[in-house]
């Protein structure tokens, strides 16, 4: 009779899909900061 492992992999599962969710959020976050200093400094570079 095998073991049953579904729990851990549940666990495992989710566990690696949180870090995906994480990194997803973190990237959308760095990307709209960086739009918007692009966007600044470019406000800038036409002032002068």
């Amino acid at each position: 009779m095998p073991a049953d492992t579904m729990t851990e992999m549940i666990l495992g599962f989710s566990v690696i899909m949180g870090v995906l969710v994480v990194y997803i959020l973190t990237l959308a976050a760095r990307i709209r900061r960086a739009q918007a200093k692009d966007e600044f400094s470019s406000e800038n570079q036409s002032e002068s």
